[in-house]
C-alpha cells in the first residue's frame, strides 16, 4: 500500500494542477471572432456559409463548422454557460487522449495509475508551457481551431498503432478508415496541422510502405491540397503587408524558432518531465519489443522532424500575414514538440545513449516521496 502512495500523491497534485485552469474556465468572456462566428451562423445556413469562407477567407473546412456552430449561435443568454464549460471539455479531451495513446505505446509496462498520471503530466505541463493560454484554451475561436486538431492527432496515432498490430482484417480497415477521416478533420481545421498531420503521414507511409498507409497519405495530401487551393487565402493575405516575403519569412522563423524551443527547453517542468521519462526508459530492458521498436529509429532524425514540425507554426503565419501576430501557432508546435523530443531521447537511450548512472537519479529512484516534492 505505502508503495502505491507517492503515485497517488503525484495524481492529486496533477489534479490540482488542471483544476486551476478549470476553475479561471467559470470567469471567461467572448471575444473577437466569437461574436463574428456567432452571427454569421445565424445569418446563414451551414453549407452557404462555409462556401462564403471558403471563397473568402479561409480553407478551413472542420474547423469552420465548429466556429459557425458555436455555443453562442443560440445566443448570450443561453450559450455563455456553454462557452465556458469549452475548456473543461477540451482539457478532458486531452487527458483521455494522452491515455489512450500511451496505454498503446507502453501497454502493461506502466500500472494504470501511472498511465493516468502520465496523461495529467502532459496535459498539465502542456497548458503550463503553452505561450497563450489565453488563445489557446480559454477563446473558444482559438482553442476550437488550433487544440481540437491537437486532440485529433492523439486519437489518429493511436488508431494508427492498432491498426499496424491487429491481425483482424475488419478491424485493420475500421481503424484506417477512422485514421483517414480524422487525417480530413486535422487537415482541415488549421494551416499549421495540416502541415504536421501531412508529415506525420509520410513519416508513416515511409515507415510501413503498405498500400493503407499511402492510401491515408493520399486522404491527408489531398485535405491539405484543399485548404491550400481555397481562394479565400488569397483575400485573407491581402489584407496584411510585407507577405511572401522569403527573407523576412527565413529569418525571423529561424529567430522565433530559437527563441520559442530554447524557452520550452529550459523550463524546470519540462526538464523535470523529461528526466522522469529517461529514467523510466533506462529501467527498460534491451530486450522489451518497445526498446527493439525505439532502437530502430535514429535520434538525428527525429530531431529532424520534430524541427520540421514545429518550424512551420512560424514559418507559415510570417510567410501569409509578415508578422507572428498571435501565438495560437506556436501553442500548436508545442503540442507536436513535447512527444517527438522524448521519442528522440527514448530512440538515443535505447541505441545505447544516455546511459549515465548519476546520485541524483540514484536518490530519486530509493526515495519517490522527492519527487512528489518535486512536482509540487
Amino acid at each position: 500500500m505505502f508503495r502505491s502512495l507517492p503515485d497517488r500523491w503525484v495524481l492529486v497534485i496533477l489534479l490540482l494542477l488542471l483544476l486551476r485552469y478549470a476553475a479561471l474556465s467559470a470567469h471567461v468572456h467572448p471575444f473577437g471572432d466569437d461574436w463574428s462566428y456567432a452571427m454569421k451562423g445565424q445569418e446563414h445556413g451551414l453549407w452557404e456559409r462555409l462556401v462564403l469562407e471558403y471563397h473568402h477567407w479561409n480553407g478551413r473546412f472542420f474547423s469552420n463548422v465548429l466556429v459557425l456552430r458555436g455555443p453562442l449561435l443560440s445566443g448570450m443568454e443561453e450559450g455563455l454557460w456553454r462557452y465556458r464549460s469549452v475548456p473543461v471539455l477540451l482539457i478532458a479531451g486531452m487527458v483521455f487522449g494522452a491515455r489512450i495513446l500511451l496505454a498503446e505505446m507502453v501497454g502493461d509496462r506502466l500500472t494504470a495509475l501511472r498511465k493516468w498520471c502520465a496523461a495529467l503530466g502532459f496535459s498539465a505541463l502542456y497548458l503550463h508551457l503553452m505561450p497563450h493560454p489565453g488563445q489557446g484554451l480559454f477563446w473558444y475561436t482559438g482553442a476550437v481551431t488550433y487544440l481540437v486538431p491537437c486532440i485529433l492527432l492523439l486519437v489518429w496515432g493511436t488508431l494508427l498503432l492498432r491498426m499496424a498490430r491487429t491481425g483482424d482484417p475488419w478491424r485493420r480497415g475500421g481503424y484506417a478508415l477512422l485514421a483517414m477521416v480524422l487525417s480530413a478533420a486535422v487537415a482541415g481545421s488549421n494551416e499549421v496541422a495540416m502541415v504536421q498531420v501531412l508529415l506525420l503521414a509520410a513519416a508513416w507511409a515511409m515507415g510501413h510502405r503498405d498500400r493503407v498507409s499511402v492510401l491515408l497519405l493520399a486522404v491527408a495530401g489531398l485535405s491539405a491540397l484543399a485548404v491550400f487551393l481555397a481562394p479565400g487565402n488569397a483575400y485573407r493575405t491581402g489584407l496584411f503587408q510585407g507577405t511572401h516575403d522569403p527573407f523576412l519569412t527565413t529569418y525571423m522563423s529561424a529567430a522565433q524558432f530559437i527563441r520559442f524551443v530554447g524557452w520550452w527547453c529550459l523550463s524546470p517542468a519540462f526538464l523535470l518531465v523529461t528526466f522522469i521519462i529517461w529514467r523510466w526508459g533506462r529501467g527498460l530492458g534491451p530486450d522489451d519489443p518497445l526498446v527493439r521498436s525505439l532502437a530502430r529509429l535514429r535520434p538525428g532524425w527525429v530531431l529532424l522532424f520534430t524541427a520540421m514540425a514545429v518550424l512551420p507554426a512560424f514559418a507559415i503565419p510570417y510567410w501569409s500575414t509578415g508578422m507572428l501576430g498571435q501565438h495560437r501557432t506556436a501553442n500548436a508546435g508545442l503540442f507536436v514538440f513535447l512527444p517527438l523530443m522524448w521519442l528522440a531521447m527514448l530512440a538515443w537511450q535505447a541505441r545505447g545513449g544516455l546511459q549515465l548512472r548519476i546520485s541524483v537519479a540514484s536518490y530519486l529512484e530509493l526515495r519517490p516521496g522527492w519527487l512528489v516534492v518535486a512536482l509540487a
